[in-house]
């Protein structure tokens, strides 16, 4: 195995603000308890209790935005709050308690509306359109004046939450799943052909992605953008370019040359993508920096069909054929397609949860395939002392004869 280091590519060119107005305030307090004074009465209307710690509503804000820097789908509602010029009616901070305290589903966004009762709303989407909807006469409304202009945008949102931030884990997060995928790579090739999908859905005159008018698709898919564009190319290999597609590279090298609020958050995203590289998050990242540069076997060879072998079963992720020298009437290898830094299952880690279950089901459809109605055994043979003589891990299916115990 070895490591492929990363460096960020694009610069910081705005800097973040440490002034209440502009930036991210340090938390002052835990968000278990909010205290709001009405704007009628004067006079404390509400305490929201959950435990003995409480958080104050900032004199004279609206709401309250709980958000990380790096968050992509806070981003959002942070380019809308920064393009509309409310900085002096939201307060955004980071959160300095469990976010299960403000959160249920214990995530952020979350927007505390200090002037609806100390209404809690979680999804970034809802954020996003709760602020567009009260800062409609502030700033660009963020909504087109065509119903077919509003409807695309509505669409992209919608398709960039059930079809791309569902599998965004698969560019940074540890290990699967990544939405209803079980493993890395597929997930890549799912989100490049969902980003292809949506290049298909953008305005060709542009300049913003459902024509003249900026609209809420814009907020929601730059945010994502800044991930695909600093983390695929350091750690996968890909230009954003091959994600993006030419409209969408387009739009996006636009939106990063006049559009200031963009260009904030963009810096935003990337100092926390920076901090997630100072603790060298891909350095343990199977197909990020860290690769199996281990040789090639016989088993790459037969996998590429360049060795001729009896292969009774395949699939996308599995590959069994019989033995060349078998020690009992059946006997078969099954063996994963794709190594992966499985040269030995010591070697096995979460990342890899997906292909040893596909093996051990292969397993099964061999064995009624093969009419094997009596006893078989399977065997893993994990290290030279064990009698493994090919570093790809593969399972050996025995059977047709009176197998003793033990082994060996």
């Amino acid at each position: 195995m070895a490591l492929r280091g990363g460096s960020v590519l694009a610069l910081v060119t705005i800097f973040l603000s440490v002034t209440p107005a502009l930036g991210f305030l340090a938390p002052s307090a835990t968000l278990s308890t909010f205290r709001c004074t009405s704007s009628k009465s004067g006079s404390t209307s509400r305490s929201h209790r959950r435990s003995s710690s409480r958080t104050t509503m900032a004199a004279g804000k609206d709401a309250t935005l709980y958000d990380f820097p790096v968050s992509n789908n806070g981003g959002r509602c942070r380019v809308v709050i920064y393009d509309k010029g409310i900085q002096d009616k939201i307060e955004i901070k980071k959160p300095d308690g469990a976010l299960t305290e403000i959160n249920p589903q214990g995530k952020v966004p979350v927007l505390i509306d200090h002037s609806l009762n100390e209404f809690q709303i979680f999804e970034s989407d809802t954020i996003l359109r709760h602020l567009v909807g009260k800062y409609e006469g502030t700033g660009p409304s963020y909504l087109p004046s065509s119903l077919a202009a509003r409807t695309k945008s509505d669409l992209i949102c919608r398709f960039h939450d059930m079809y791309i931030t569902t599998i965004q884990g698969c560019m940074y997060k540890a290990s699967p799943p990544f939405g209803v995928f079980d493993n890395r790579e597929d997930a890549l090739i799912e989100l490049k052909k969902q980003m292809k999908l949506l290049e298909g859905m953008v305005d060709g005159e542009g300049p913003f992605l459902c024509g003249k008018e900026k609209s809420m698709a814009d907020a929601t898919l730059f945010c994502t953008g800044v991930f695909l564009e600093q983390i695929l190319p350091n750690h996968f290999g890909w230009t954003y370019q091959e994600v993006f597609g030419p409209l969408l590279t387009k739009w996006w090298e636009n939106l990063l040359a006049t559009e200031s609020a963009f260009q904030k958050v963009h810096s935003e995203i990337i100092l926390g993508i920076q901090g997630w590289e100072e603790k060298r998050r891909w350095m343990t990242i199977l197909g990020a920096d860290f690769q199996d540069l281990g040789p090639a076997t016989i088993f790459d060879r037969i996998i590429k069909k360049e060795v001729p072998s009896d292969v009774v079963y395949e699939n996308d992720k599995v590959l069994a054929f019989r033995d060349i020298a078998p020690q009992a009437p059946t006997h078969i290898l099954v063996i994963p397609k794709r190594r992966q830094g499985l040269t030995s299952l010591r070697k096995a880690t979460e990342e890899q949860k997906g292909v040893l279950g596909e093996m051990m089901l292969a397993v099964a459809k061999i064995v009624r395939q093969e009419g094997i109605e009596g006893g078989y055994r399977l065997v893993v043979n994990d290290g030279e002392e064990a009698g493994q003589t090919v570093n790809h891990l593969h399972i050996h299916i025995l059977a047709g004869r009176p197998l003793k115990w033990p082994p060996g």
